[in-house]
């Protein structure tokens, strides 16, 4: 595993052995089978407490391994790139960095997920991705590409996309940004961040709902 993986044992599951994982990735392309730049994901509660030791992952991949593992790069994305900051950009080009290739990039994150999988067995493991077609469908697809299984269950795949159009219709708003926008762990981390403001709320009316209803 690299430097940059770290997992905690300490307040990583939720409720009822439930564990929720934020995923971001950082691509060269916006389809199915998009080239992988950057994997980050860390965990969440969704009972709206903001967790304050989360197990998290990192790990920047060598482009070349990814596109020869059928990855596929999209020219206008490789242009959005190049007008990027040059933090998130010297994330995934500079040398001085850290890059390891595809293959053991699916393998640190399945160690990763497994981890995850001790407390309440896989079937509480959930993963966020920010679309219900992007990163959680473009990552599943490159474990199937290298002959690898997914590590998590398909049914407990979940869409932060949906979570913020209903966190928006109650009015939670966007969370103050921290660290580098388009880094991966730096943006799984402001999304964990932001469902569970969410996901705070939504408790916070059922509170009151319930309270009522004892009147």
């Amino acid at each position: 595993m690299t430097e940059e993986l770290q997992i905690y044992d300490t307040q990583a599951d939720g409720p009822d052995g439930q564990t929720h994982v934020m995923l971001d990735l950082e691509t060269m392309g916006t389809g199915p089978d998009a080239a992988v730049v950057s994997i980050g994901a860390i965990t969440f509660d969704p009972t709206g407490h903001k967790q304050k030791t989360r197990a998290q992952f990192y790990e920047a991949l060598h482009l070349e391994t990814v596109v020869a593992g059928g990855g596929v790069m999209d020219p206008r994305t490789v242009l959005w790139w190049l007008r990027q900051g040059e933090q998130a950009r010297k994330a995934i080009t500079d040398p001085a960095y850290k890059f390891v290739g595809v293959k053991h990039a699916l393998h640190d994150f399945s160690i990763y997920m497994q981890h995850l999988s001790r407390i309440g067995g896989r079937d509480n493991v959930f993963v966020w991705g920010n679309g219900s077609d992007f990163d959680n469908v473009i990552l599943g697809r490159m474990f199937k590409r290298h002959g690898l299984n997914i590590p998590w269950l398909y049914r407990n795949n979940r869409c932060f996309r949906t979570l913020k159009a209903i966190g928006h219709s109650l009015g939670v708003e966007q969370p103050e940004r921290k660290g580098t926008h388009h880094n991966a762990l730096d943006d799984a981390l402001h999304q964990a961040v932001w469902a569970e403001n969410i996901f705070a709320c939504i408790n916070a009316l059922k509170t009151g709902q319930e309270g009522q209803g004892d009147i």
